[in-house]
């Protein structure tokens, strides 16, 4: 229960700002009467929406991540799929801020669980690593079959996380001290739970030469 009340603290905090922030850049618009500086400020309007709207979707796929939320789901995903489905959709956003965005996928990285939970896992990684990477930048998604387990990893040129802070991102609304990219901070707290809830394990490391590793190990279909 009290884990319960300060997700729900937090949630309305995070709400909160976006919100504060949509109403004073539509007030803003509203008495603007130069064309270019209203127009400028619509735009600016327009990213909080997007903004605001993400955050609606990953505290509901949270919550839907949760032990219990849900009825347990049995089905075939291929991983692959699922992961070329994912990078198609943010083809468009990489391609604007000149990131190389790639993937390397096995045939037959069959994995039995919940298809939608696990496809919200994978646009979550895919969403961080191209929010942190810098442009001229590379996002590579591989999926492998490995004894008896499937592989989903994330390489990316960016920053990296510190050793002492990477058990502290998976805490929901946690974010890295100086990190400068808008976020809500519950990108990898989603990944996690997935991640358990299919029975699997996900590490973090950092690349030699910079760029974060993320590697997620999920139990492989059988039979």
């Amino acid at each position: 229960m009290a884990s319960q009340r300060r997700f729900v603290s937090n949630a309305a905090h995070q709400l909160r700002t976006p919100l504060t922030l949509l109403a004073t850049q539509a007030s803003f618009a509203a008495r603007e009467t130069d064309i270019e500086r209203r127009t400028e400020a619509l735009q600016a309007l327009t990213r909080s929406t997007r903004q605001l709207s993400r955050l609606a979707e990953q505290l509901l796929t949270l919550t839907r991540a949760e032990p219990g939320s849900r009825a347990p789901r049995a089905e075939h995903i291929d991983m692959a799929e699922t992961a070329r489905k994912v990078l198609e959709a943010h083809a468009e956003e990489a391609l604007r801020r000149g990131i190389d965005l790639g993937l390397e996928a096995d045939k037959g990285a069959i994995v039995v669980g919940d298809g939608t939970m696990l496809r919200e896992m994978v646009v979550n990684l895919v969403d961080n690593a191209l929010r942190y990477t810098p442009t001229p930048g590379e996002v590579t998604v591989s999926v492998v079959s490995v004894d008896e387990q499937v592989c989903v990893t994330v390489r990316d040129t960016g920053p990296g996380i510190p050793e002492g802070e990477r058990e502290h991102v998976f805490e929901r609304f946690y974010r890295v001290i100086g990190t400068q990219q808008e976020g809500s901070g519950l990108g990898l707290a989603i990944v996690r739970e997935v991640v358990v809830g299919a029975g699997g394990s996900i590490t973090l490391d950092n690349a030699e030469g910079g760029g974060l590793i993320v590697t997620v190990k999920l139990p492989a279909a059988t039979g």
